[in-house]
């Protein structure tokens, strides 16, 4: 077997500032179905008709 060699321990990490929670931060950013009514979306169909023409 080999001898145990312990090591030296580390020295400890600095915390890091609090991150603000994930809730906290979609919160924050607008719904994604809020975003979407927001900006103004032409008509699929329009869109799919101008890329069969093209």
């Amino acid at each position: 077997m080999l001898p145990s060699i312990s090591l030296p321990k580390l020295p400890k990490l600095p915390k890091l500032p609090k991150l603000p929670s994930v809730g906290n931060i979609t919160k924050m950013v607008p719904n994604v179905g809020d975003v979407t009514s927001i900006v103004p979306k032409p008509q699929l169909s329009s869109v799919t008709n101008l890329a069969k023409l093209s």
